[in-house]
């Protein structure tokens, strides 16, 4: 556990609620929150409602205005929980803004997922507002407020994070949070943000609607790599099909030039044989041809007498030698059982230890006169089903006594 052990800090309410910010919240609409300037977005100040418009100096000088920065983030995935996933993330800081990003998510040991890329999304928001401060520009902002459309992370980074700095990470069930990695790390990106540079954060979920902007930068990540990827796939399928054009070239050639050897090969004059069993010279009509590889050649065997006169000679075969048993280790078997060991015997079970009587404590017991010990023992009552004989004798001694015999 010592690798997700957090710096020390205090508990803070990281919720963002539009009342702390503005005189009138609910004279403003959800979408009119957010005012642009000089490639910055602040939460809108209340100025136009007190009739101040006009002389509103809230946001006339970036180096003075107190206001709280407002950073969106966004994440997708494409081809999730598959060998070729690849997710993009998406950082709106202002129109025109040098801040903004849209890049693919770097890549880990873990599969790209949804969440995965919204929480580097949200990491990468404020690794953006730790770069604005360290530029210089707008020192005088004390609140940087994350907006994201995904109500797990801003749920969890509002209420759960505080439970998990306790235990580890760990959710009620004993198992771990899923992706805690980098739920971790955005929790130091808070702190280190709220330490280094003194600004506070604070989470706004909104609905997708809400933050286009950021989503747009995440989609244009993420299109630029499927049409690199494209790209290279019609390379590499041009390269295949060039391939296999030249392969059947290759060999319509070659079986072109097969059959154009064979056709051109000469005629062979024919030979005039004497064999052992004809004293005159046989010509014979036509050489036995052999297509050999594509090419044309005369058969090499002698011509044989009829059958009837010479039959096959077959050799003796000389006996196998035995085989020699290989040893465990040189098996031709893939799969050999283990050899089981011959087991020792037992040794013989200790006698029983002898029976101490019992000592009643109302006795009094001298070590010089031991006293006689008392047996316990007592045989046990034997109980069986009667025999025949027993059965009749009953019976009969029972009428007796009804006749008043005995």
């Amino acid at each position: 556990m010592a690798a997700y052990t957090h710096t020390a800090a205090l508990w803070t309410d990281r919720e963002f609620l539009l009342e702390d910010y503005h005189g009138h919240p609910a004279e403003i609409s959800k979408d009119k929150v957010e005012i642009g300037h000089g490639g910055f977005i602040f939460v809108d100040c209340d100025c136009s409602y007190d009739g101040l418009e006009d002389g509103c100096a809230c946001h006339a000088d970036l180096n003075t205005t107190v206001r709280p920065l407002v950073i969106a983030s966004d994440g997708g995935c494409r081809l999730q929980r598959s060998p070729n996933a690849f997710a993009g993330i998406g950082v709106y800081v202002g129109e025109g803004s040098y801040a903004n990003v849209s890049e693919l998510m770097p890549p880990t040991s873990e599969s790209p997922t949804g969440q995965r890329a919204e929480l580097t999304a949200a990491l990468r928001a404020l690794q953006t507002a730790m770069r604005i401060k360290s530029d210089g520009h707008l020192p005088a902002v004390r609140t940087v407020v994350l907006k994201a459309d995904c109500a797990t992370i801003t749920h969890a980074m509002i209420r759960s994070v505080w439970a998990w700095r306790e235990n580890g990470y760990m959710t009620g069930n004993g198992y771990p949070v899923l992706d805690r990695d980098l739920f971790w790390q955005l929790e130091e990106a808070v702190i280190r943000l709220e330490k280094q540079y003194g600004v506070e954060t604070r989470f706004w979920w909104v609905p997708r609607e809400n933050n286009k902007e950021a989503d747009s930068l995440a989609r244009r990540a993420l299109q630029a790599e499927a049409n690199r990827r494209k790209a290279i796939y019609d390379v590499r399928e041009l390269e295949r099909h060039a391939k296999r054009k030249r392969g059947g070239e290759d060999a319509i050639d070659q079986g072109n030039a097969k059959r154009t050897r064979v056709q051109q090969q000469p005629a062979l004059p024919p030979p005039a044989i004497t064999t052992q069993y004809m004293q005159t010279p046989v010509l014979l009509q036509q050489p036995q041809i052999t297509a050999y590889y594509g090419y044309a050649q005369p058969a090499t065997t002698a011509p044989q007498p009829p059958h009837r006169y010479l039959l096959p000679t077959i050799p003796a075969l000389a006996p196998l030698p035995a085989p020699t048993p290989l040893p465990p280790s040189q098996s031709p078997y893939r799969y050999t059982l283990p050899t089981i060991p011959a087991f020792a015997s037992l040794p013989a079970a200790p006698p029983p230890p002898p029976i101490v009587p019992a000592v009643s404590p109302w006795t009094t017991y001298s070590p010089a006169t031991p006293a006689a010990p008392v047996s316990t023992y007592s045989a046990p009552v034997q109980f069986g089903q009667p025999t025949p004989l027993q059965t009749a004798a009953r019976f009969f001694h029972n009428i007796a006594q009804f006749l008043g015999w005995c």
